[in-house]
């Protein structure tokens, strides 16, 4: 297997890229030649093409030259050891994007194992990976509410309807001045007495409270 971390610090023109490409490439291709289509070279053209894909990152600048590094190369060899597994390149694109170069390493060396089972390879990685993941931390017991104070009947919190129309009645007064110290207060019912036996009854009533 050859050592690719000889590359690591490289960089190359497109043309050289290719060039480069083409020499590693018969290391990580499938052995039986399942995709005659993906043992053909590449070329600048399919290079900028891959890149315009999104399966390659966008090349670094030298002035007007694109350059091509480590990275761009191992995304280069995983993506046609991939094409000729048989992976599409939607789910290609993800994994040279978003992997970090020491895993498209893992991925590019894994070969006997991703020629013969290349799909549970990758399902199985991403198990992995959700397993390694720290756990969600456990979402805080809910806020209990207090639980509202039991109603109690009305006859409990008022009295009988007699007493709770007289809490009403009594909520607004009229005060009529009468004398120095001396208020009448009307409630805001309050009716006209009529029947002089009451308002005699009352009268005394009044006369009472102020001689005591």
């Amino acid at each position: 297997m050859v050592n690719l971390q000889a590359y690591r610090s490289d960089s190359w023109s497109l043309d050289a890229f290719a060039e480069r490409v083409n020499k590693l490439l018969p290391e990580f291709l499938p052995t039986d030649k399942m995709n005659t289509r993906m043992q053909d070279t590449v070329n600048p053209r399919l290079i900028r093409h891959y890149t315009t894909l999104g399966l390659l990152d966008t090349p670094d600048r030298e002035g007007r030259e694109a350059r091509y590094t480590y990275r761009h190369l191992l995304q280069l060899l995983l993506l046609r050891k991939m094409l000729a597994a048989g992976f599409a390149t939607g789910i290609i694109a993800p994994i040279t994007q978003e992997k970090s170069i020491e895993e498209l390493e893992e991925l590019l060396l894994g070969k006997e194992e991703v020629e013969r089972h290349p799909m549970e390879f990758f399902r199985k990685r991403a198990v992995a990976e959700i397993e390694e993941a720290p756990p969600f931390p456990a979402a805080p017991p809910a806020a209990s509410m207090p639980a509202p104070a039991p109603s109690l009947p009305d006859f409990l919190q008022y009295g009988d309807d007699r007493e709770r129309k007289k809490k009403r009645k009594a909520e607004t007064y009229t005060r009529v001045p009468i004398s120095e110290g001396i208020e009448l207060h009307l409630s805001e019912d309050f009716q006209p007495i009529k029947n002089t036996t009451l308002l005699q009854k009352i009268l005394r009533k009044i006369q009472q409270a102020l001689e005591d």
